[in-house]
């Protein structure tokens, strides 16, 4: 039975913004990758579609605590430097996991 979308606790990293496990989840499906962030009191909701992203591919700043997935974006609203951490679990794997559920990247560097 192949799954039609997949969630995954982690931090995020958002420009100088950086949020650390477990403030922040990744929800995607084939349609929509989306990343809820708990800010101080507030939760944020970050979410794109396969046309507003151009690659997520892995990041390491740190090994083992700071692998995580840089997702290169068009979003306008959104700051160009985004990073999910997904802490202690290998990044090309949940990248293929994003892949695999059938959300592939279309967007285009301007």
């Amino acid at each position: 039975m192949e799954l039609d979308s997949f969630n995954r606790v982690g931090g995020v990293r958002i420009g100088r913004l950086n949020a650390t496990f477990p403030l922040a989840t990744l929800t995607c499906n084939r349609n929509e990758l989306t990343i809820n962030v708990m800010w101080l009191i507030s939760i944020k909701k970050y979410t794109f579609q396969p046309q507003q992203v151009i690659s997520i591919a892995p990041y390491t700043s740190i090994p083992l605590i700071g692998w995580g997935i840089q997702i290169r974006h068009t979003v306008l609203d959104y700051n160009s430097f985004f990073v999910f951490w997904c802490l202690l679990r290998s990044p090309s794997k949940l990248a293929e996991q994003i892949q695999a559920i059938g959300f592939i990247p279309q967007g285009k560097d301007s």
